[in-house]
């Protein structure tokens, strides 16, 4: 029965992620429609509760995901696990500790990296279908100024999600480096 349980809070997160990020972020308007709850959510997750479940997380999410994108199938998932596999080789090669900076610093990489990438497949996708080169390039130019508001906003949504989860569970500690000792 509690297995029954913790599988239904796994799902019930996962289904609340998809609503929240598809049906009501969008429709916020102005700075709140640059969130992106999801790969925020994700890193975070990789980094409190481990990239196991983290790349369940982001397989679950990326299938959901797929099925009301208007980009073919598989996009979503290649992007969304392409980007929680590289948080999890930075987390264990370059951010040992699980620290604020560590948790910005991966956001903030999965974030490029996943707007790289459906920027990328996006512009493939609309090369094959009308083969206009220029309306491409002038696209991913015109997103820079986008894309910055969402990597800071999405920053933001990060470092206040850290600290209240900080607040509530003092799972993080500070740790500092003590010189004075010989």
């Amino acid at each position: 029965m509690k297995q029954v349980i913790k599988y239904f809070k796994h799902v019930l997160f996962i289904l609340t992620m998809v609503v929240i990020q598809l049906a009501v972020i969008p429709f916020l308007g102005g700075w709140l429609s640059y969130f992106n709850i999801i790969i925020v959510a994700l890193v975070f997750i990789c980094v409190v509760y481990g990239p196991a479940l983290g790349k369940s997380y982001a397989f679950a999410l990326g299938i959901i995901l797929d099925l009301f994108s208007p980009l073919p199938f598989g996009i979503n998932l290649i992007s969304i696990l392409a980007v929680i596999f590289i948080a999890e080789f930075l987390l264990e090669k370059m951010f040992i500790n699980r620290s604020f900076y560590a948790l910005i610093c991966l956001t903030g990489a999965a974030l490029i990296i996943l707007k790289t990438l459906s920027s990328c497949f996006s512009g493939i996708n609309r090369f094959i279908a009308t083969k206009d080169t220029a309306f491409i390039t002038e696209r991913m130019f015109a997103d820079i100024d986008g894309f910055l508001m969402y990597l800071v906003f999405n920053l933001m949504l990060a470092a206040i999600i850290f600290f209240i989860f900080n607040i509530a569970s003092r799972r993080f500690k500070a740790v500092f480096i003590d010189t004075a000792r010989g």
